[in-house]
Protein backbone atom coordinates (compact mmCIF):
# COMPACT_ATOMS: atom_id res chain seq x y z
CA UNK A 1 0.00 0.00 0.00
CA UNK A 2 1.17 3.61 -0.44
CA UNK A 3 0.85 6.09 2.28
CA UNK A 4 -0.57 9.29 1.45
CA UNK A 5 -0.31 12.06 3.68
CA UNK A 6 -3.69 13.92 4.23
CA UNK A 7 -2.25 17.26 4.53
CA UNK A 8 -2.45 19.87 1.65
CA UNK A 9 0.14 22.48 1.08
CA UNK A 10 0.32 23.80 -2.17
CA UNK A 11 -2.05 23.35 -5.19
CA UNK A 12 -4.09 20.79 -6.01
CA UNK A 13 -1.51 20.05 -9.06
CA UNK A 14 1.56 20.54 -6.64
CA UNK A 15 0.14 17.97 -4.64
CA UNK A 16 -1.02 15.06 -7.11
CA UNK A 17 2.94 15.76 -9.01
CA UNK A 18 4.05 14.90 -5.25
CA UNK A 19 1.32 11.75 -5.23
CA UNK A 20 2.77 10.86 -8.32
CA UNK A 21 6.46 10.94 -7.46
CA UNK A 22 5.94 8.95 -4.25
CA UNK A 23 4.22 6.23 -5.99
CA UNK A 24 6.65 6.11 -8.30
CA UNK A 25 9.23 5.79 -5.94
CA UNK A 26 7.07 3.28 -3.90
CA UNK A 27 6.54 1.33 -7.21
CA UNK A 28 10.53 0.40 -7.13
CA UNK A 29 9.93 -1.95 -4.44
CA UNK A 30 7.50 -4.01 -6.24
CA UNK A 31 9.82 -6.95 -6.74
CA UNK A 32 11.10 -6.93 -3.00
CA UNK A 33 9.48 -10.58 -2.60
CA UNK A 34 7.93 -11.68 0.91
CA UNK A 35 10.59 -14.23 1.12
CA UNK A 36 13.17 -11.24 1.85
CA UNK A 37 10.67 -9.38 3.74
CA UNK A 38 10.78 -12.09 5.97
CA UNK A 39 14.81 -12.75 6.05
CA UNK A 40 15.19 -8.89 6.64
CA UNK A 41 12.84 -9.19 9.38
CA UNK A 42 14.71 -11.72 11.08
CA UNK A 43 18.20 -11.05 10.27
CA UNK A 44 17.01 -7.35 11.92
CA UNK A 45 15.22 -9.40 15.15
CA UNK A 46 18.64 -12.05 15.23
CA UNK A 47 15.97 -14.97 15.10
CA UNK A 48 18.60 -17.09 13.27
CA UNK A 49 16.59 -20.08 12.12
CA UNK A 50 13.54 -19.49 14.04
CA UNK A 51 10.13 -19.59 12.37
CA UNK A 52 9.13 -15.69 11.79
CA UNK A 53 5.67 -16.02 10.83
CA UNK A 54 4.57 -19.60 11.92
CA UNK A 55 0.98 -19.13 11.62
CA UNK A 56 -0.59 -17.62 8.18
CA UNK A 57 -4.11 -17.10 7.41
CA UNK A 58 -4.85 -17.10 3.39
CA UNK A 59 -8.36 -15.53 2.54
CA UNK A 60 -9.96 -16.67 -1.20
CA UNK A 61 -13.66 -14.82 0.28
CA UNK A 62 -15.11 -12.29 -1.49
CA UNK A 63 -13.75 -13.16 -4.80
CA UNK A 64 -16.33 -12.66 -7.77
CA UNK A 65 -18.94 -14.96 -9.15
CA UNK A 66 -16.99 -15.12 -12.17
CA UNK A 67 -13.65 -15.87 -10.78
CA UNK A 68 -15.81 -19.08 -9.33
CA UNK A 69 -16.57 -20.13 -12.68
CA UNK A 70 -13.45 -20.23 -14.26
CA UNK A 71 -12.39 -21.61 -11.08
CA UNK A 72 -14.92 -24.44 -11.48
CA UNK A 73 -14.11 -24.85 -15.22
CA UNK A 74 -10.90 -27.05 -14.02
CA UNK A 75 -13.28 -29.16 -12.51
CA UNK A 76 -13.29 -31.17 -8.47
CA UNK A 77 -10.49 -30.46 -6.24
CA UNK A 78 -9.54 -33.81 -5.34
CA UNK A 79 -5.87 -33.16 -4.31
CA UNK A 80 -4.27 -30.07 -2.94
CA UNK A 81 -0.45 -28.58 -1.63
CA UNK A 82 0.91 -25.93 -0.74
CA UNK A 83 4.50 -25.70 0.56
CA UNK A 84 5.67 -22.47 2.25
CA UNK A 85 9.32 -22.56 3.99
CA UNK A 86 9.04 -21.84 7.88
CA UNK A 87 5.03 -21.84 8.44
CA UNK A 88 4.32 -24.05 10.34
CA UNK A 89 0.08 -24.12 10.02
CA UNK A 90 -1.10 -22.38 7.00
CA UNK A 91 -4.97 -22.01 7.04
CA UNK A 92 -6.69 -21.59 3.40
CA UNK A 93 -10.17 -20.38 3.05
CA UNK A 94 -12.25 -19.83 0.09
CA UNK A 95 -15.87 -20.40 -1.52
CA UNK A 96 -16.49 -23.39 -3.57
CA UNK A 97 -19.08 -25.01 -4.70
CA UNK A 98 -21.53 -22.90 -3.18
CA UNK A 99 -20.36 -23.68 0.30
CA UNK A 100 -17.46 -22.66 3.16
CA UNK A 101 -13.81 -24.66 1.89
CA UNK A 102 -11.60 -24.86 4.87
CA UNK A 103 -7.73 -26.22 3.96
CA UNK A 104 -5.19 -26.61 7.06
CA UNK A 105 -1.48 -27.06 5.55
CA UNK A 106 0.78 -27.85 8.59
CA UNK A 107 4.05 -29.05 9.36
Amino acid sequence: PMVIEARVEGTFLQTVTALQAQFWKDFDYRLYSGVNVVRDFARYNNLDMAAVMPVVFTSALNTTAESQEHFNLLGELTYGISQTPQIWLDNQIYEAGGGLQMNWDYV
